[in-house]
């Protein structure tokens, strides 16, 4: 992430080698948060990913790999997220 603030969610997934669909599955079950701002021009609500984004997916690839379930995955990244404690420590 060469110092980049925002993403959209294609560039978002390209940064983060993680299909679209994942990154919207995820979200929908509260694993990312990503802002939301309104597209003027399309009337939608735009998703505006963020370095906190990135490190939120490093959390799920990581737990993933050593055999989380989803919803496990879920708790553990929104505790860290919500500033219980700071996963940029880790």
């Amino acid at each position: 992430m060469a110092g980049k603030k925002e993403y959209t969610i294609k560039e978002f997934a390209t940064e983060v080698k993680v299909p679209k669909r994942n990154i919207m599955l995820w979200e929908k079950w509260g694993v990312l948060t990503p802002e939301r701002r309104p597209n003027k021009v399309t009337g939608n609500n735009d998703r505006v990913f963020s370095e906190e984004n990135v490190r939120q997916v490093a959390w799920v690839k990581k737990l993933q790999t050593e055999g989380y379930p989803m919803k496990a995955i879920a708790v553990i990244v929104q505790y860290y997220t919500d500033g219980k404690m700071s996963i940029s420590k880790w």
